[in-house]
């Protein structure tokens, strides 16, 4: 496909890919708003980030088709989707939260304490109990 702009090889590269905009973004690391603005035509030139995040997350595709349309889309013939981005967790500053963790280990150790306690109250029941019937049935233990 010769004489494209920009926007139309980024489109038929996604659709060859099976990317939709936002997974595209996702896999080459940039927002969703700067895949959207190309599209749209609010941006006319693709960012180095963009252009680098392609090269990195397909390498199949022939860069010189990205910037001039001149070649082939991909380097061979088969056409292969980059595997899927794994979700990386985001640390997260929250501010006091060590305050709160130490008092939710306390109410743990209480709990703990609290169970032991039922427990052997139980277990005497049963004991001078004649009759199973009498008592009650054994709490589930919380992690």
């Amino acid at each position: 496909m010769e004489n494209t702009n920009i926007k139309q090889r980024l489109e038929q590269m996604m659709w060859e890919l099976r990317y939709n905009q936002r997974q595209f973004a996702k896999a080459i690391g940039v927002t969703p708003s700067a895949i959207n603005n190309l599209v749209v035509g609010k941006t006319k030139t693709p960012s180095s980030d963009l252009l680098n995040g392609i090269a990195k997350a397909f390498p199949q595709v022939n860069p010189t088709w990205i910037l001039t349309g001149e070649g082939n889309m991909l380097r061979n013939t088969t056409v292969e989707a980059a595997p899927p981005v794994q979700p990386q967790p985001v640390p997260v500053e929250v501010p006091n939260v060590n305050p709160i963790l130490e008092e939710l280990r306390l109410m743990r150790q209480e709990l703990g304490r609290a169970m032991r306690i039922i427990e052997s109250q139980q277990e005497l029941l049963r004991k001078h109990s004649g009759s199973r019937k009498n008592t009650m049935p054994p709490l589930k233990k919380v992690a």
